[in-house]
């Protein structure tokens, strides 16, 4: 049978078959047949100097043989961080264009620097050089994290603007677990999670947890922002992947492999896989109970965090502003945090506080559904008990007024051109995965009582004794230490903020 290249078999059906002299094209049927150039930069340097100005390549070919030769075992990766940088320059633009442009007419739009540099084999060169301590035993120079750094973001930039590439690197179970062991690099941490993330996003199969290397080893490590940016990665791992069909026989057929399937799924799997990592529910609920700081004053948060948010709506833009704020602010050692002081302070000048507290509430999401989805659980009895002894309920009662629910004047900005009440906010995104919290833990669990506190429990008990009937045995048997504190408990609060929401709100 003739190959795609067809050079065993000229003749056809009694037509000589004429060679494909389109360049390519030649290299794309030798990726598909295996056959030929196993990358484009294996064709002479003149021909491609020759094509480069018709074609509009930018140079990228002559650049991706000069990062193939100068990163060789022996090389000291001077020159090849040269021509990344070169390269990543010409790719940053078109990735910046799909984060910044409307999701539709960003897919709609054509990527010509990202496509050029895939077909000629740049994404399978930056993957074989970051996977190449794991593939050979000679002593060699090691990849300095700047280096490492900026192949991820050269991969990040080609996934975000050509699925197939995204979905190529999913194919590859061996190099997806390999990104998760660069995750205990801090410096390179944020550029391998985004990265993670939107490779699991498109993967067929889902990823077992338990397969990842010193998975417990690796979460222990985090420190608590890490581990907060990792929730968003865990989210695609432990929730059941939605079939999006609604048609009566698909969910019939599903059905009926449910229960001639009754071994765990791999969601229920790497949820226990996640609940046997010492420590890790708790360092959850710290993250989901901590305080955000309130030093850019109290009256403006909720604007300045609608108006950041307008532009930092997507989580990589937001991740990369929050680094280098952090970064600016461990170097600046004049700045007050005086609120007096901040609060003449241009809101500009204010970006990297606000962005911080933009950045928490996010992050709170993330846990807080990593949380959700555990309570749904085939463990969900060993989660409440852990989420109750860990003390969840009271500190989110602590976060009601000050951050959850906070008494503010609503602006009449609308995000994204939707209604008030859009996901798209991140304010608003807060507000519905606590309430989808709340529900998991109160529904039909006798844990419910914790959402009072001590007073609240003994008017319970006063009422049982005048009405002359026994108490409810999970409200005799609540234990008092782990209820709400304050005035009022947080079902006083949650229903009080309630009443004042209209009729069609979606909090209701």
């Amino acid at each position: 049978m003739a190959t795609l290249l067809g050079p065993e078999s000229p003749w056809m059906g009694g037509k000589k078959r004429s060679r494909n002299r389109n360049i390519v094209t030649r290299i794309r049927q030798s990726q598909i047949a295996g056959r030929g150039f196993s990358r484009g930069t294996q064709l002479p340097e003149a021909l491609l100097q020759e094509r480069d100005k018709r074609a509009k390549w930018h140079g990228i070919p002559i650049l991706l043989q000069e990062l193939y030769e100068s990163s060789q075992l022996n090389s000291d990766y001077t020159r090849t961080h040269t021509v990344l940088k070169e390269l990543s320059s010409l790719l940053s633009m078109e990735a910046m264009s799909f984060v910044t442009e409307d999701r539709k007419t960003a897919q709609e739009s054509t990527f010509p620097n990202t496509y050029t540099f895939d077909l000629f084999g740049g994404v399978d060169l930056l993957v074989e050089l970051l996977m190449r301590p794991t593939l050979t035993t000679l002593q060699k120079p090691k990849m300095n994290d700047d280096l490492m750094k900026d192949c991820l973001s050269v991969l990040y930039n080609c996934c975000i603007c050509t699925e197939g590439v995204t979905k190529s690197l999913a194919s590859r179970d061996d190099f997806v677990l390999f990104l998760f062991t660069l995750m205990t690099n801090k410096k390179t941490f944020l550029q391998t999670a985004t990265l993670i993330e939107d490779i699991l996003g498109v993967k067929k199969e889902m990823i077992q947890l338990e397969w990842i290397p010193n998975l417990s080893g690796l979460v222990q490590s985090f420190d608590q922002q890490q581990l907060a940016n990792f929730c968003r990665i865990l989210s695609v791992t432990i929730s059941e992947p939605d079939v999006g069909n609604d048609d009566k026989h698909t969910l019939l057929a599903k059905n009926a492999q449910q229960k001639r399937n009754t071994s765990p799924s791999r969601a229920e799997v790497n949820q226990v896989t996640l609940l046997n990592i010492p420590g890790f529910i708790e360092r959850l609920c710290k993250l989901a109970t901590r305080k955000v700081s309130e030093a850019t004053g109290t009256s403006n948060f909720l604007q300045e965090l609608e108006e950041w948010y307008t532009w930092l709506d997507n989580t990589l833009v937001l991740d990369a502003l929050m680094q280098i704020a952090t970064d600016e602010a461990e170097h600046s050692s004049t700045e007050s945090s005086d609120e007096s002081t901040l609060a003449t302070i241009p809101l500009r000048h204010r970006l990297p506080q606000s962005m911080k507290m933009v950045h928490e509430i996010m992050y709170k999401v993330e846990v807080l559904y990593v949380l959700c989805v555990l309570l749904m659980g085939r463990q969900r009895n060993q989660v409440h008990k852990m989420l109750a002894e860990f003390r969840l309920i009271p500190g989110l009662n602590n976060l009601f007024e000050k951050l959850i629910w906070r008494k503010y004047t609503a602006s009449n900005h609308v995000v994204h051109g939707q209604h008030e009440n859009c996901d798209c906010s991140p304010e608003i995104s807060f507000k519905i995965q606590f309430l989808r919290l709340l529900q998991s833990f109160s529904d039909h669990h006798e844990n419910k009582y914790l959402l009072l506190n001590a007073q609240e429990l003994n008017e319970l008990s006063a009422i049982s004794l005048k009405a002359n009937i026994p108490e409810v045995e999970a409200l005799v048997n609540t234990d008092r230490s782990l209820v709400c504190d304050g005035k009022k408990g947080l079902l006083t609060r949650l229903l009080t903020v309630m009443k004042r929401e209209p009729p069609d709100s979606s909090f209701r």
